[in-house]
């Protein structure tokens, strides 16, 4: 299930109008929740004036307070783990407090000190401070401490408080239309209260870079939503008749077999809707199509997308986008707001009607044949280093030659070392300002300061991602990548060049690299996979293509950043490589020869180890 979010475009009368209907719902559903309304003292009287909702739409409180029932039982497991936590700092600082011998002392300052409990729980990047700092902070974990055993008291009696952020909308209560003029017709309120806001259905910024394969994914999953829709109309399942189909008991079974045979004859009615939608009539062919689909259905109580039901799904979504009159879709949307950045450090109570952005969502399953994935040719492999963003390579398996390779330069450890190096020079002076003129900076004006930085590195990893990508297509190549999740992003071992290299690894978030480059990938229908990272830095690629000892790779000891292969029969023998480029090379070479367990990227189970008492 992926999600299809419209920014809505309303003007300031109908914002008026949302912001009375988004805090009028907040309130019948935390009077729903806590039991003292029902549907009946909610119901709009006769001659109502304001906002009322009608009946059909009161029917989607439960659905909202459901969703937050479930989502408080993940934040109470959440606050658990964090409350637990706390209290074990709480006992370690209590624990060094009162017991001298419980103290790790400072090799530079014999006043300096850490809690030596936590050491030896492997705390070690803990810093040392004096008995002052330590006193103030078991203050602040106690109050953490008190502020989250409220909350789950809170959560453990069952208050729900809603926000007036998100309304759950019955499929009855909107409309919507795509074509030249797209809008949003919301009839949730009773009376003729009504809300017509045209949407955004194409990216806001000049369609040039990246901003057309936006497109294109909008555009997909448009129609995607609309085949999902109309296959719901036509085939669609309630609730109660999925948990009908598992019945067992008989009086069970006799019920679900009466509830088919009503569908069953009602689906004449649903052919008839469709053909309303289209404003049209359904040729014979795709009479044909539908009904050999409903044979089918009512059979195995299972719709089989096929080929020709999958074009024919794609042809009727394409028809509708283009039509300019309001559809009834069989969906339950979502509408959100979500303050603007300028009012974000508003609360929700003081936000005026202009000072939200409005969304519409909807949840959708792809239905429609996605892009195929290529069969490739040949292996690009990737690594990421240290002096080097990304060692690139590509691999011909047939000929076992290396036919590109690209080095990517890393500007980010140097930027995220003068952002932190601002950070620190701010911190010195928002307390030199405070001390001398006791006056505080505002933190919205050093983040000011260091927001470029972020969207300079969004930006190379971008541009970086797509010229990959683009590099796998040009060579039919599949990706592959070293699996490193299980290594540490900040070390803790003893060893100072394990936590160096660990450290510096960390300035680069890979994880992020490697979304981007799976995502495009995915548009583009190319495979990625990843390798265990067993070797790859120890391994002359030549020598391991050609299935030779590979071990006498080694690292030079004037500059660790360049390798040599000693072995004599090797190709490249006392020749000079970049170690990040040979890694890069090997982890090709491992997906090509099968080995070191090569998985689709994202699949690859983890196991936790076992702890014992």
């Amino acid at each position: 299930m992926i999600s299809l979010k419209l920014k809505l475009l309303p003007d300031e009368e109908q914002k008026k109008l949302l912001d009375e209907m988004f805090w009028k719902w907040a309130s019948i559903c935390t009077r729903v929740g806590f039991g003292r309304a029902d549907k009946e003292d909610l119901k709009p009287p006769k001659d109502a004036e304001g906002v009322w909702f009608s009946l059909t739409q009161l029917n989607q409180a439960n659905t909202d307070i459901n969703d937050l029932r479930e989502a408080m039982k993940h934040q109470k497991h959440r606050l658990e783990y964090e409350k637990n936590r706390l209290e074990a700092q709480r006992d370690d600082t209590q624990d060094a407090l009162k017991n001298p011998d419980r103290r790790e002392i400072s090799t530079k300052r014999k006043d300096l000190f850490r809690p030596k409990a936590s050491v030896e729980k492997g705390f070690l990047k803990l810093k040392y401070h004096q008995e002052r700092y330590w006193v103030r902070r078991l203050k602040e974990i106690n109050k953490l401490i008190e502020r989250k055993t409220k909350t789950l008291i809170k959560i453990e009696k069952g208050r729900i408080k809603f926000k007036a952020t998100r309304i759950t909308l019955h499929q009855g209560s909107f409309k919507i239309r795509f074509g030249d003029k797209p809008a949003f017709l919301i009839k949730a309120l009773s009376g003729k209260n009504q809300i017509d806001a045209p949407f955004v259905v194409v990216p806001e910024q000049p369609i040039c870079g990246s901003v057309v394969n936006s497109k294109k994914y909008l555009d997909e999953i448009t129609t995607n939503f609309l085949a999902y829709s109309v296959n719901a109309m036509l085939f669609g399942l309630s609730r109660s008749e999925e948990m009908l189909l598992k019945a067992k008991r008989p009086e069970k079974i006799k019920k679900k077999e009466e509830k088919l045979a009503k569908k069953q004859s009602a689906f004449e009615n649903k052919k008839k809707e469709l053909q309303k939608l289209l404003g049209r009539e359904l040729t014979q062919q795709e009479e044909a199509i539908i009904e050999e689909t409903r044979n089918q259905f009512f059979q195995d109580f299972e719709v089989k997308i096929t080929k020709q039901y999958s074009e024919l799904l794609s042809k009727i979504a394409n028809e509708l986008k283009q039509k300019n009159d309001f559809l009834k879709v069989n969906k339950y949307p979502i509408l959100l707001r979500k303050p603007l950045k300028k009012a974000k450090s508003k609360k929700i109570n003081n936000l005026s009607p202009s000072e939200w952005k409005y969304y519409l969502q909807f949840g959708v399953k792809p239905l429609l044949k996605q892009k195929s994935r290529r069969k490739s040719r040949n292996v690009l492999g990737i690594d990421r280093g240290l002096k080097h963003l990304l060692a690139v390579t590509v691999l011909e398996p047939d000929k076992k030659t290396f036919v590109w390779n690209k080095l990517y330069p890393n500007p980010i450890t140097g930027w995220k070392w003068r952002r932190r190096k601002l950070l620190r020079s701010l911190k010195r002076l928002k307390r030199r300002i405070k001390s001398q003129k006791h006056e505080t900076i505002h933190e919205n004006q050093t983040r000011k300061k260091l927001k470029s930085l972020q969207g300079r590195i969004d930006d190379l990893l971008h541009n970086i991602s797509r010229k990959i990508v683009e590099t796998a297509k040009e060579y039919d190549a599949v990706i592959v990548v070293e699996d490193l999740q299980s290594m540490r992003q900040h070390g803790r071992s003893k060893g100072n060049r394990l936590k160096t290299l660990n450290y510096a690894l960390s300035l680069f978030d890979y994880a992020n690299v490697m979304q981007l480059i799976k995502y495009k990938a995915g548009i583009e229908g190319i495979q990625i996979y990843d390798v265990k990272p067993a070797g790859t830095s120890q391994n002359c690629a030549y020598c391991l293509l050609a299935q030779r000892d590979s071990h006498e790779y080694k690292r030079s000891q004037e500059n660790s950043k360049i390798g040599v292969c000693l072995n004599p029969n090797c190709q490249n023998h006392k020749k000079q490589i970049d170690a990040d480029l040979n890694a890069a090379r090997v982890i090709a070479s491992c997906y090509a020869l099968k080995i070191n367990d090569s998985q689709p990227f994202g699949t690859r189970k983890r196991f936790k180890k076992r702890t014992t008492n």
